[in-house]
């Protein structure tokens, strides 16, 4: 499954969502070149937009409310990559490393501000979306190899599956749903963020290791084997990550990415909205780490 085909009915506002978050950026702070490269690094694939413009679709439809709250969660998102690339040392072409973030700060006011504006109580999401992701980075930053996974997914929930959480409350309010299936649409952010975001640690596990962060399939490769090998000493990346897939990491976080995606299947469910690409989102979180 391709997630452009899960886009197909909302190409054109996705569209119309990368142009806005693109000229946003670009009067105050980077050259067009610099912001187009950012904006596709942070997000490849359009996952927190889509969220919120699915959501709004699955209610009265997505209309300039709904287009402008998906181009807050997006600019949300590139504000968390563009910390987290200072933090994990990556640069940017064009933007030096002791701009990112203070220009990281910027992204967050300009979105906070966008949303605020956003339908009935869509600021105080917001507001509570960066609490729960400033406590998330908070944790990503002092993470170190001797934590225990319970604490990587607390730290995973407050960083990621807050942002999608929001993400789909905000379509939610845009696309007018009541309280009660809002409550459904919440625990369906949050548990799809947490497929999303440990899938995304599986796949990347290689990369995650040669910046010296943790993950979670490393973290229980460490359980299973009994705490004996020392990630803070190993330095190759690749012979790391061949020790984490012999003593089963990546298989125990798989397993989290399937339960997590069954929770947000369960939830859209309950929630009585009847959204095939909101559904096979859910799939796609499981299905793209198994090719």
């Amino acid at each position: 499954m391709d997630i452009s085909a899960i886009q197909t009915s909302i190409k054109e506002e996705l569209a119309i969502v990368a142009s806005a978050v693109r000229e946003t950026l670009v009067p105050d702070i980077l050259s067009a070149r610099v912001a187009k490269r950012l904006t596709l690094s942070a997000s490849r694939d359009s996952i927190l937009p889509s969220v919120c413009l699915l959501t709004a679709l699955a209610g009265e439809g997505v209309d300039e409310t709904a287009i402008s709250m998906a181009a807050g969660c997006q600019l949300f998102h590139l504000a968390v990559w563009t910390h987290d690339a200072v933090i994990d040392g990556v640069t940017v072409t064009g933007w030096p490393q002791d701009w990112m973030i203070i220009n990281g700060d910027h992204i967050f006011s300009t979105a906070l501000t966008l949303l605020s504006s956003g339908p009935g109580r869509a600021g105080d999401v917001a507001s509570k979306m960066m609490s729960s992701m400033a406590r998330g980075e908070i944790q990503y930053v002092r993470e170190t190899p001797g934590g225990s996974p319970k604490d990587h997914i607390d730290m995973i929930a407050n960083k990621y599956g807050s942002l999608f959480e929001a993400c789909a409350e905000l379509g939610g309010l845009s696309g007018n749903l009541d309280d009660k299936t809002l409550e459904y649409v919440r625990e369906y952010g949050t548990s799809l963020g947490m497929a999303y975001q440990i899938g995304d640690e599986i796949l990347r596990l290689e990369e995650l290791a040669s910046r010296r962060r943790v993950t979670l399939p490393v973290l229980y490769a460490k359980e299973n084997d009994g705490g004996t090998n020392s990630i803070s000493k190993e330095k190759d990346a690749k012979r790391l990550t061949r020790w984490c897939e012999t003593a089963n990491g990546p298989k125990r976080a798989t397993e989290d990415v399937v339960e997590f995606g069954r929770k947000a299947l369960s939830a859209l469910s309950s929630s009585g909205l009847r959204s095939k690409p909101m559904e096979d989102l859910c799939l796609w979180v499981g299905q793209r780490i198994a090719r």
